[in-house]
């Protein structure tokens, strides 16, 4: 309930600014990507794995696999730099241009970057130009990272926009940065944001990452967030793509759950599977 309440809060607060950013390739193209982590021993990334190494299920039916791309092919990746972090000239803000750098630096080579200031006008415009920025992009595998150290909300709200940035297949991270604006546990630091937020953040950046493929992850400027950085980028260079076309008479203008299991794997403990948990498919 909370979870469902939590979804319908930040959808009026996102707004509808996002209803524009569907690349029309996204609304067109009935192939679904369905980026897939597979983890095995030692926390390492089970690499150099086949298409037929993988089951992808569709509501609980088997697909077949049309697409594959193996880990480390190009990544494009926009990046929204918390507001914070592009004003301050202190020692906080050079650790997360630091991440940054090492973020890039840890990745394919081949990727392309955006990098791009967190907006004054709050989190959903952050979003949608993070979006944006990856219409244009040259490379089919697309991610949004943002690195977000403050919380802001826009005026006039209207309802509609985070659902057309789940309906997107672009995982999105959300890198949270400890600091006076926000606490690890996701709860309003003033009476303002109380007002604003009034139930817990974490809820709502956990069901949209997990939705779009993507995750959350908190971090300390003064500590781990570069640590952090650099495996995220080596989580996202070990990534595979699946890809599977719907059938011509599966249900349209739905939301439809997605599972993805892997065989096949020797020498290896029951392997860990992270993949995009469901999509939505267009008329």
């Amino acid at each position: 309930m909370v979870h469902r309440k939590a979804a319908i809060v930040f959808t009026i607060l996102l707004g509808g600014i996002l209803a524009e950013v569907l690349p029309a390739a996204q609304q067109t193209d009935r192939t679904v990507f369905v980026p897939v982590n597979v983890i095995g021993d030692a926390n390492a990334a089970v690499t150099g794995l086949k298409p037929e190494n993988f089951q992808l299920f569709e509501d609980n039916k088997e697909q077949k696999i049309t697409s594959f791309s193996p880990e480390n092919a190009p990544l494009s990746v926009s990046i929204i730099l918390g507001a914070g972090a592009m004003v301050r000239s202190d020692r906080v803000s050079e650790k997360i241009m630091e991440s940054v750098d090492a973020f890039k630096k840890t990745g394919n080579r081949a990727n392309e970057y955006f990098v791009d200031p967190y907006p004054s006008t709050g989190v959903e415009d952050a979003i949608a130009r993070g979006l944006d920025k990856l219409a244009g992009a040259k490379n089919r595998r697309k991610v949004l990272v943002m690195f977000i150290d403050n919380f802001d909300t826009p005026a006039n709200p209207e309802q509609g926009a985070l659902e057309s940035a789940m309906k997107q297949d672009i995982p999105i991270y959300f890198m949270f940065i400890k600091n006076q604006f926000f606490r690890f546990s996701g709860t309003p630091t003033t009476a303002e944001d109380t007002g604003a937020y009034p139930i817990s953040w974490m809820n709502v950046f956990e069901n949209v990452a997990s939705d779009t493929g993507g995750r959350v992850i908190n971090a300390e400027p003064m500590g781990n967030l570069q640590d952090e950085s650099v495996k995220l980028a080596d989580e996202l260079k070990n990534q595979y793509v699946l890809g599977f076309t719907p059938s011509s008479d599966a249900r349209t203008d739905k939301w439809r759950n997605l599972k993805v299991t892997v065989k096949g794997v020797s020498g290896q403990q029951k392997a860990v599977v992270r993949f995009k948990k469901r999509y939505f498919a267009f008329r």
